[in-house]
C-alpha cells in the first residue's frame, strides 16, 4: 500500500518530521487517511491489511508514504487500522499521538504507525501497481506503468 500525502503549506509543517516526533515520544503515531469525498473507504482491503497485520509475527505491515509534492519515498511500519464504521468521518483514536496539525481533523480512516524510514525512489521499480476497485479511477497510473504507459500486474 502507498499512502500519498503532500505538505501544501507552512501551517502543516512537515508531515514526516512531526509524525517521527510522536513516534519518539511515544513509540507510535496515527496518520489520518484525508480522503477526498468520492473516495469510499476500501474495506475489503483494509480488513485484509489488518488480517496480515494480526498474522504476522511482527504485528505489523509494511507500506509506502509518498510525498508528491517532494518526489520522496518513506518505509512505514502499521500495526493498527482504525476505519470508519459507516460513511461519517472520525475522530483520531488518541490525540496525544497525532501531530498538531490534524489533531481536529476527522477522517475516513486512521493508521497506527511505529515507524517512518527513508528509502530510495527505486524501490517502487520492484512492485507492480493496482488500483483498489471502489474507490476511484486514479488518472496518475499511467504514471507507474512499466515504460509503455501500461499498468503491471
Amino acid at each position: 500500500m502507498i499512502l500519498r500525502f503532500r505538505d501544501l503549506s507552512s501551517a502543516v509543517g512537515d508531515t514526516i518530521r512531526l509524525h517521527r516526533e510522536k513516534i519518539d515520544q511515544h513509540g507510535y503515531a496515527w496518520w489520518g487517511w484525508w480522503a477526498k469525498p468520492e473516495e469510499k473507504i476500501p474495506r475489503d482491503v483494509f480488513a485484509h491489511f489488518t488480517d496480515l497485520i494480526r498474522r504476522a509475527g511482527t504485528h505489523s505491515l509494511e507500506v509506502y508514504l509518498l510525498d508528491s509534492g517532494e518526489r520522496l519515498l518513506y518505509r512505514a511500519s502499521i500495526v493498527r487500522i482504525e476505519t470508519s464504521p459507516g460513511s461519517d468521518l472520525i475522530d483520531t483514536p488518541e490525540q496525544d499521538k497525532t501531530p498538531n496539525y490534524y489533531v481536529a481533523k476527522t477522517c475516513k480512516t486512521w493508521f497506527k504507525i511505529d515507524s517512518i524510514r527513508d528509502c530510495d525512489t527505486s524501490e517502487l521499480s520492484r512492485l507492480s501497481y493496482d488500483e483498489v476497485p471502489g474507490i476511484v479511477d486514479d488518472p496518475t497510473s499511467p504514471a507507474f506503468g512499466n515504460g509503455s504507459g501500461n499498468r503491471k500486474r
